[in-house]
């Protein structure tokens, strides 16, 4: 399993390679104005801004590129961006983008897809944090752990 936080993701025009490496992270902080986990929170919640799922994207497909053979160039990029984002669904574009941010975390990303021995569809293995809306209702407490210790 790939641990440099990429990630295959069907967006736009086809599957592409998007990773978030240092340089990329610096950059998606400073033109989001907030750290990692605040736009990872952002998304997750859909409280983000635009420009957290543009600068995501643009920054992903650019790190995504950095060190293979057919990379992606910042102007290659920015067209993607600008063309798939303004004319698809966005929620297509939030999700891919949510996605991106969580392998950057969890540099979990970049398991391929494919069939298993059945010949069934499989899936990247979760790395435990759900991305689905049940998941983004608050955790309920149990008495047992609001419970103050008598010892």
């Amino acid at each position: 399993m790939a641990r440099d936080g990429s990630i295959n993701l069907s967006w736009g025009d086809g599957e592409h390679r998007f990773r978030l490496p240092i340089g990329q992270l610096r950059e998606l902080e400073e033109k989001c104005n907030a750290g990692l986990f605040e736009i990872f929170d952002r998304l997750r919640l859909r409280t983000c801004r635009i420009g957290d799922i543009r600068e995501t994207l643009r920054l992903g497909l650019i790190g995504g590129g950095i060190g293979q053979a057919d990379g992606m160039t910042a102007k290659a990029a920015m067209d993607l961006v600008d063309r798939y984002l303004d004319d698809w669904p966005r929620t297509d574009s939030w999700a891919t983008a949510l996605r991106i941010v969580d392998a950057a975390i969890t540099c979990e990303g970049g398991e391929p897809v494919g069939k298993d021995d059945a010949g069934e569809m499989t899936e990247p293995p979760s790395n435990g944090v759900s991305i689905s809306p049940a998941s983004m209702e608050p955790a309920k407490r149990s008495a047992a752990s609001r419970r103050k210790s008598t010892a």
